[in-house]
């Protein structure tokens, strides 16, 4: 929120701690906090640096946070896109310390040595034609292939690429395409 402290939950609806993550906030004192993933004791807690109007002014970041002690430590990892909305395991990991991350692309993030990289970039959704859609939401396949869903608010029906068919939606899919490999 606007004090800059985001609060950590388990399962249940009660809080289990929370952290000042002010030092990463932008002018406007906020730093967007929207999601976590955790890594062994380390919580990588994402932020936007959007000013009070929601544009953006500087890179989104993954902040680490021990887990333990609920502070903040070491380099904030910054992505290469905006409004990082997701995040996923990469399942070829089996140290479990990379991620892909959904943002205006699809980005890779090794969680241990803080690199970052397109696995899918921006091009790839425009390329494949979802014109003023939003890529909204993906998953990983175990063989590498990300299925993602776009959509636009105020839209009759989403357009999702690589996704299967569901009951009440209609998707429309570029033709020979079942999705996305990384």
């Amino acid at each position: 929120g606007p004090s800059g402290t985001a609060e950590a939950w388990e399962s249940s609806v009660e809080p289990v701690g929370s952290v000042d993550l002010s030092a990463f906030a932008d002018n406007d004192g906020n730093p967007e906090a929207s999601m976590s993933i955790a890594c062994g004791e380390t919580l990588f807690v994402s932020a936007q640096r959007l000013d009070a109007g929601f544009n953006r002014v500087d890179c989104d970041l993954l902040i680490p946070v021990n887990a333990v002690t609920m502070e903040t430590y070491g380099s904030p990892i910054p992505l290469l896109g905006s409004w990082a909305r997701q995040i996923h395991l990469d399942p070829k990991d089996a140290s479990g310390h990379t991620i892909y991350v959904l943002s205006t692309g699809i980005e890779r993030v090794d969680l241990e040595t803080g690199s970052v990289a397109w696995a899918l970039p921006e091009s790839v959704f425009l390329e494949n034609d979802i014109g003023s859609f939003q890529v909204l939401s993906f998953a990983v396949a175990q063989d590498g292939w990300f299925h993602c869903g776009a959509g636009a608010e105020g839209q009759p029906f989403d357009r999702a690429i690589g996704t299967p068919h569901e009951e009440g939606r209609r998707f429309l899919r570029p033709p020979g395409l079942s999705g996305f490999r990384d």
